[in-house]
């Protein structure tokens, strides 16, 4: 006789039970918005709140990017003794580092937004929580000082060094370059931005209520946007005119053209920071009532690097371009 082995239905009955009666427990002291709970065959059953990785993998995705605009500053011969010549030259000349930057900066960036979004939900007031509408405006000002300012100050140190100036020299003019710029984002470029957005958004209202002095409203913002375009066009072309100068009189090209292209981005950066910063402190305040930064950063990191993407199937152009491709599809395999 064969005996065959039938399942314990009463341990699984068991086992079932006191997950159930966990979970509920689970809900009556946490709540039903409670965090979900993941089960580690070493550590068992543990909320998603304790969880550390994303936030540890976004702290080194910072450092990294940061990190990233000091290679530069490593001399070549370094690279050479691991590297190619023609590498080690690309690594030194930071264009690399540069994309790579760009590359991993999206996933901060993402972080970042949903930080803001941590704190502008929180606000008590409608017209505090309006600021979710420019929830950009605290990776904006991250994204200049951290990453935008120590590369510009690099690559100006690099261009005027290799221009054959003593160090001291060049440490200082790229201290009066840095300075100015920041001086003028601070006292120049902040002020004209405010009235031009209490400008805009008077214009704004004055038409969505088909209000008579809409044209009027409307001058005053070309008026101010004349003065804006006024005072960049100034300002660019006297950065311009230091490139040049850079450019005719030694250095490494590839330096300069570097040094070009982060003070221009640097001078947009700058344009932007000073039109985000009243709403970028506004979020940073909100953030602070709500919850610590840690547990804010936790979160944020969490949900952007452990969530689920969206499918394309998901988008209407996408879903419509794949039906449409199904029939040919199906020809091909009959």
């Amino acid at each position: 006789m064969t005996l065959v082995s039938r399942p314990n239905s009463s341990c699984n009955h068991k086992s079932a039970q006191v997950t159930t009666d966990w979970r509920r427990k689970n809900v009556l002291l946490n709540g039903p918005m409670s965090a979900p709970v993941e089960t580690s065959p070493l550590l068992g059953m543990r909320s998603a709140d304790r969880i550390y990785w994303p936030m540890l993998t976004c702290a080194f995705l910072f450092c990294f990017c940061f990190c990233c605009s000091f290679v530069p500053l490593i001399p070549v011969h370094a690279f050479e003794t691991i590297f190619s010549p023609d590498l080690s030259s690309l690594l030194q000349s930071g264009l690399a580092t540069d994309t790579l930057q760009e590359i991993l900066w999206v996933h901060i960036r993402l972080i970042l937004q949903d930080s803001a979004y941590q704190g502008a939900s929180c606000g008590p007031l409608h017209l505090e929580r309006r600021v979710i509408r420019k929830a950009d405006c605290l990776g904006v000002m991250v994204r200049g000082c951290v990453l935008k300012l120590p590369a510009t100050a690099i690559a100006t140190w690099l261009s005027f060094r290799q221009a054959g100036l003593p160090i001291g020299f060049c440490i200082l003019l790229s201290g009066v370059v840095l300075g100015l710029l920041v001086f003028n984002a601070i006292y120049f470029t902040s002020p004209l931005s405010l009235e031009i957005q209490v400008r805009k958004l008077a214009r704004d209202d004055a038409v969505e209520a088909a209000s008579s002095v809409a044209e009027e409203k409307q001058d005053c913002y070309i008026a101010a946007m004349k003065t804006w375009n006024a005072f960049v066009s100034i300002r660019r072309a006297s950065l311009g005119c230091l490139l040049c100068v850079l450019f005719l009189y030694g250095g490494n090209h590839v330096t300069i053209l570097r040094l070009a292209h982060h003070i221009i981005s640097i001078d947009d950066a700058f344009d932007k920071m000073a039109q985000s910063a009243p709403k970028a402190h506004q979020i940073l305040q909100l953030a602070q009532r709500s919850n610590s930064p840690v547990s804010v950063i936790r979160v944020a990191a969490r949900r952007a690097l452990v969530g689920n993407s969206m499918l394309l199937a998901e988008v209407p152009h996408f879903a419509a371009l794949r039906e449409k491709l199904r029939p040919g599809v199906k020809q091909v395999k009959k």
